[in-house]
């Protein structure tokens, strides 16, 4: 049974609550590389905004 979009952006506003009440930096990482979530823990440790995580690959973040 597929979720209703209702339902899916529950699901995520649960988990953003989970990983930004957690005391470590967090980052969400496709197959592919690419970054798609960090908390603000992470963000703060990689010097970026949230904005600038979305659709960006990890490995840039660690030559920077």
């Amino acid at each position: 049974m597929r979720e209703t979009p209702f339902e899916l952006q529950n699901k995520k506003q649960l988990l953003r609550t989970f990983y930004e009440a957690v005391n470590n930096g967090i980052i969400v990482i496709e197959p592919s590389g690419k970054m798609i979530f960090a908390n603000t823990i992470a963000c703060s440790l990689l010097g970026l905004a949230e904005v600038e995580i979305e659709d960006r690959f990890f490995i840039t973040c660690l030559l920077m």
